[in-house]
């Protein structure tokens, strides 16, 4: 048996010490809090394998072998959210690992908006059941299990690699002092020595030699070496050493430019060590003898000059046409014909091991079923390959033919897949106790939307809305990471999309426009004429377009000028203007005489009513005090007021996001009644939690954040549907205000949700959206 080996990413953390726990939430379905168990779903292959690396035109061949599995793994119990996954392995059972952190960052109070982190190891069975999980909150990292099925766990801030049990039960070993760096000061912030025969400096990744049991430990977080021990613990010899630019550029062995950040052994006694900044993998004997390089290029040919961005670090083409590398596998034939080449613009190449030669590569980026944003990878005795991410989960892609076989880029094509009901839609949220009832008709289509053309990756995605056709609209900023528009190049080497991509109801792109400079922000909303209503200039007007985007109809405020205290966005709210808004993050518009209506609640907090022409016309609400907030006083609002949306019967539903309540009026701005939901556990009621560094005090307890306000396509109305910040959609008896039901879990994996807006079309579908987690729909079955 082979050890299989991961990657680990740089990350920096706090100390580490063992507590251990045992558990099988999975023994049987009837295990689950609430709701029936599902069975597993028969795996079908992914119908756009090929067509998602087809924007990719620097791979000759597509690789046909690897399919998203997207019903693996089945939803974690105990209301469980998935942390940054820092390592993954698998054993000879193939079961699989995942080191995930758990702890929250420093100065965070409380959980994320009411996660609730399982412990840092878990471990799933090939069917995605998870079966054990152990390790102390404070422990994370590097993943690797040996011949044995030993677990191996590099803790990159804490400078140790130790060696578990197969069960995690019990600690065997430790390489390294805890707490101590191989560094000028024995801190992790002193200069890196690259020379302790005890100490090591934030190591990545282990590989277990099966034939002595010797450790290879890429040390190479802060230094720049693989060292070698017994397997005792005893050191044994080291190689490596920092590159200059000029070693850098000749590809001199031994000398790594940047992290060494994976160690793979294969059997015939060769060692593969990624040298990410180097952009190669290095390849020695056992002994540290080099033997020669391995790179892979950039996925596309207008990326190769061009700098781009990683972690807020500008990225000169000092290697041009390569791309970093983020992991090395080897294929699991007895002769290991094939390396598997990880790269950050989530491509995984397979390579040719005897002459280093690429042949294929398969993956996309992005946040959608089968995209990628990679961190660690590892595959199983199948050959299927499992990759986890700092913010994607983990991902099961199956193994289907053979690594011979490749479509030509150029012939790449996509069919429609059929829509099958989600067999985990009760079980997501079978942990949320304060659900009365789970909603079985909203399940998630893994297969829409198609991927998107040109090597498109979404970006901050904070809008949806959708026409009379039921064409969807989503907004985006394509700025750098998530909005960093200071960034020099793209976040490695994404191309983002346009502002606004609209698809047709089949999932295909049919429209896109906008300007990348002034991206849209706020709210997406599609009136009765099908006009396209965004807001735009950074957050100071709300802008009427014509459906196709190719005529501005409209503009109400002023661009670059807010209503404040001095015009600027940084000055104190004044919420009164006729004329400035300040931050509107929704709009909405009375069919029956055009009247627009304009949540300008993200600086003010206040409902701000024009007609049709832009005029003004009135304006209801204000600040909240702390006691307005607690006795629900209408028209009060405690913090930004997120959503908005206008009832056929004229009532004005607005998102008080911080008071906690849906406000609802008429439309002269007369209160006539509050709704609210809870958290979605009890023991959260009294919780303080973080949202963006801030502590936020359970000050309205029992109730949750909302975040989407909508309405059931039926003539009346007669439901509304409340999203929360902690993954729950509500279905609400809108007469009433009574709560009938829920659904959804959060995460970043198929079918859970991380909710910034949400819209519906005419069949009742749902379409979700949120800055780092892209665009899902949930098809709707049955009734309410």
């Amino acid at each position: 048996m082979r050890a299989r080996t991961v990657v680990s990413v740089l990350w920096s953390t706090v100390a580490l010490s063992i507590v251990f726990g045992m558990w099988n939430p999975f023994a049987t379905d009837g295990n689950l809090l609430r709701g029936q168990g599902s069975g597993s779903m028969k795996f079908e292959p992914d119908p756009y394998v090929e067509l998602r690396a087809a924007g990719a035109d620097n791979v000759s061949g597509i690789t046909a072998k690897f399919h998203i599995d997207p019903w693996w793994p089945r939803p974690l119990p105990n209301d469980w959210v998935f942390g940054p996954i820092f390592g993954v392995c698998v054993n000879s059972k193939d079961r699989v690992f995942i080191v995930q952190r758990t702890e929250e960052g420093p100065g965070e109070a409380g959980p994320w908006q009411g996660n609730k982190y399982g412990l840092p190891v878990l471990a799933f069975d090939p069917q995605g059941r998870l079966v054990s999980s152990w390790g102390d909150p404070k422990m994370f990292g590097g993943c690797s299990v040996d011949h044995q099925d030993n677990v191996w766990i590099s803790n990159t801030n804490d400078s140790i690699v130790q060696k578990f049990s197969p069960d995690g039960k019990q600690l065997l070993l430790t390489i390294g002092v805890e707490g101590k760096s191989d560094t000028s000061d024995g801190t992790a912030k002193g200069k890196a020595l690259n020379a302790s025969q005890t100490l090591l400096n934030r190591p990545l990744a282990v590989a277990v030699d099966p034939a002595a049991g010797d450790v290879y430990i890429a040390d190479g977080a802060g230094n720049r070496r693989i060292v070698v021990f017994d397997r005792a613990g005893k050191f044994l010899r080291q190689m490596g050493r920092q590159a200059t630019k000029e070693e850098a550029e000749a590809g001199a062995g031994g000398a790594f430019t940047g992290a060494v950040n994976s160690v793979t052994l294969s059997k015939d006694g060769l060692l593969y060590a990624g040298d990410r900044d180097g952009k190669r993998i290095q390849v020695f004997d056992k002994m540290g003898n080099f033997k020669m390089n391995i790179s892979v290029p950039r996925r596309r040919k207008d990326l190769e000059k061009e700098t781009y961005q990683r972690g807020g670090v500008t990225i000169s083409p000092s290697i041009p046409g390569k791309a970093e590398i983020y992991g090395v596998l080897l294929s699991t034939d007895r002769a290991q014909k094939y390396l598997y080449v990880a790269t950050p613009e989530s491509l995984i190449w397979t390579v040719e091991r005897q002459n280093g030669k690429p042949i294929s590569a398969f993956g996309r980026k992005g946040y959608g079923t089968g995209e990628m944003q990679f961190s660690n990878f590892t595959n199983d005795s199948k050959g299927d390959i499992i990759v986890g991410s700092m913010n994607r989960g983990v991902q099961m892609f199956r193994a289907i033919g053979s690594d011979d076989k490749s479509q030509p880029r150029e012939q790449a094509r996509g069919g429609t897949p059929k829509f099958r009901p989600d067999p985990y839609v009760r079980e997501r949220a079978a942990g949320a106790d304060t659900v009365p009832r789970i909603t079985a008709r909203f399940h998630v289509d893994p297969w829409w939307p198609k991927p998107l053309p040109n090597d498109w990756v979404l970006g901050a995605t904070n809008g949806v809305c959708v026409d009379s056709k039921d064409h969807v609209f989503a907004i985006g900023r394509g700025a750098d990471r998530a909005g960093e528009l200071n960034d020099e190049g793209p976040w490695q080497g994404n191309r983002y999309a346009p502002p606004v991509v609209e698809w047709d109801a089949e999932g295909n792109v049919v429209n896109s426009w906008g300007d990348p400079k002034d991206p849209p922000a706020g709210a997406c909303y599609v009136d009765y004429a099908d006009n396209i209503w965004v807001g735009g200039a950074q957050g100071s007007v709300v802008q009427k377009y014509s459906h196709d985007g190719k005529q501005l109809l409209l503009t109400i405020g002023v661009k670059g000028k807010y209503d404040t205290s001095d015009g600027t966005a940084r000055g104190k709210p004044l919420n009164s203007s006729r004329e400035l808004l300040n931050r509107p993050t929704d709009y909405a518009v009375d069919p029956s005489n055009g009247d627009v209506y304009i949540a300008d609640g993200n600086g003010n907090r206040r409902i701000v009513v024009f007609d049709r022409n832009g005029k003004y016309i009135r304006q209801f609400g204000r600040q909240a005090t702390k006691e307005d907030a607690e006795a629900g006083v209408g028209g009060a609002f405690t913090g930004t007021m997120n959503n908005l949306s206008l009832s056929k019967d004229g009532l004005l539903y607005v998102s008080d996001r911080d008071g906690k309540r849906v406000q609802v009026f008429d439309k002269m701005g007369n209160s006539k009644m509050n709704i609210s939901v809870p958290r979605r556990r009890k023991e959260l009621q009294r919780e303080i939690y973080h949202r963006e560094g801030l502590a936020i005090q359970p000050s309205i307890p029992d109730k949750s954040e909302t975040a989407g306000i909508l309405f059931s396509p039926d003539p009346a109305q007669k439901y509304l549907y409340v999203g929360t910040v902690e993954g729950l959609i509500w279905t609400i008896d809108r007469a009433s205000g009574k709560l009938l039901a829920a659904f959804g879990q959060k995460g970043y994996g198929v079918g859970e949700i991380r909710i910034s807006n949400v819209a519906n079309n005419s069949k009742g579908d749902f379409f979700i959206v949120a800055a780092n987690r892209g665009i899902e729909k949930f098809g709707a079955l049955g009734e309410d």
